[in-house]
Parts: structure tokens; sequence; C-alpha cells
């Protein structure tokens, strides 16, 4: 990319249509709010676990989903996994408390009162994770 929009300084390619990406200064978006701490640290490389966060950004991510689309089978291949979903997308929210004595998972996790408990649930899902930074992460979602 290496053409910059006049209106929007978005870039592009030299053989892009010109204008398409804030239609001529038609469309114009706020700009984007840097994340709150310590998410923003831990991106940009100024927090001491910056490292095992960015390897892990996947599972942290996972660890705070609210919801699945179920997707079972990934295609390992030479590139990407990947993964087909063949029929209609849905997602699978669950119910709002563990049925028979399950372990609390998606969106089940933000209904547990104790923080401590809700680390935890997390933790046993994706074991590899940090604690401290897990109960870091989740003192953004008290955030207004």
């Amino acid at each position: 990319m290496n053409v910059c929009c006049n209106y929007c300084k978005a870039l592009r390619w030299k053989d892009e249509s010109k204008g398409m990406e804030s239609t001529f200064g038609k469309v114009r978006l706020d700009s984007i709010q840097q994340p709150p701490e310590p998410l923003k640290s831990l991106l940009y490389g100024e927090h001491d676990q910056s490292e095992h966060f960015l390897n892990n950004i996947r599972r942290y991510n996972s660890a705070f989903q609210m919801t699945s689309f179920g997707a079972k089978e990934v295609h390992e291949g030479n590139y990407m996994p990947t993964f087909k979903i063949q029929g209609q997308l849905y997602h699978l929210i669950g119910s709002l408390l563990p049925v028979d004595n399950a372990r609390e998972s998606f969106l089940q996790i933000y209904f547990i009162s104790d923080y401590v408990l809700q680390r935890d649930s997390r933790l046993q899902c994706f074991p590899n994770l940090n604690p401290m930074l897990v109960e870091s992460l989740q003192s953004i979602c008290l955030l207004k």
C-alpha cells in the first residue's frame, strides 16, 4: 500500500479506485480510541508480560468470549489453519446458568459474582494463561 487517501488518510494500492475508502470524504469515522490499561501496554510491548500475552492472544480472546458458533473441525494446512462452515452460521449462546453441575462457560462466567471464581473458570478452560493477567483483563470488563 503506497497511496494515501486525501480525505481520510487510509492507505491503498496505487491501482485501487480513488476515494472508495471514504467516498471522497462523505464518510467520516471517529478516531480510534486507545485501548484501556493494561491492554494497551500488553499490546504495545510495554508490559513485562507482553511477550506471553502476544504469543497467546487468541487464547486470551477465547477466554473472554461470550458465545461460540460451534465449529469443530479445523484443517491444518501449510499456511493458515482454517475451518469450513456449511449451512447457516449461528452462535451457541447456551443457558444462563450451567446445566446439571456442568462447568461455567462463555457468557455464564460473567454471571459469577466472585472475580476469583471467574478467573478460575477461565483458567480451567485455558490453563496456560497467566492468572494475574486474566484478573487484570477482567477488570477492564468492569469499566464503563
